[in-house]
């Protein structure tokens, strides 16, 4: 027997184990976590700025009457777990930071994509991952794997009319209507 006509079969053997080794580890979770979580915090707040207003799910305040509808807009961030070298990998919170991180990133997105094109408020917002929409007024979707999570939103720039900007302006962060705006 030639012990070269064996080696490619060995060759592609060996291949086949590692690239199905390698799919065994590859995840990707989907996750839930609350809106308020992230948009309570100061960074939040200052990533959207003080001229921002961020309405998550469909249902809108009747205070905003009918704003003006620039376009709908959707972003898509991405962080990376960051990992001490030989420190105990703890999952659950590393997806959880990782998640945080990446909404803070999305938020920060919408907010600048909104004032790119002269809208002063984002609304309809939802989790939109692999162009499935999870609509929310208080969770946003993560999806977390072994390398990285991703947050994906769609919503619609707008431009609030006078009396509605000026009426969310005097209130102060309301965190379970699914609404974001900064403190006054």
């Amino acid at each position: 027997m030639n012990k070269t006509s064996s080696l490619p079969w060995h060759n592609f053997l060996v291949l086949a184990l590692a690239l199905a080794s390698a799919t065994t580890y590859a995840r990707n979770t989907r996750l839930l976590f609350p809106i308020t979580e992230v948009t309570k915090s100061s960074r939040a707040q200052q990533i959207i700025g003080q001229d921002m207003r961020l309405y998550f799910g469909e249902s809108l305040p009747k205070e905003i009457g009918t704003p003006d509808i620039i376009e709908e807009v959707s972003v898509k961030a991405v962080a990376n777990p960051v990992r001490s070298p030989g420190a105990k990998y703890n999952e659950e919170e590393s997806d959880q930071r990782t998640c945080r991180e990446a909404f803070r990133m999305a938020l920060s997105d919408l907010s600048q994509k909104s004032r790119n094109k002269g809208g002063d408020a984002v609304i309809n917002i939802v989790s939109f991952y692999n162009s499935v929409e999870m609509s929310s007024p208080t969770e946003y979707e993560c999806h977390s794997g072994m390398t990285r999570s991703v947050v994906e939103l769609k919503g619609r720039i707008v431009k609030l009319n006078p009396s509605a900007a000026l009426h969310s302006g005097s209130q102060r962060l309301q965190s379970n209507a699914g609404e974001i705006m900064p403190r006054q």
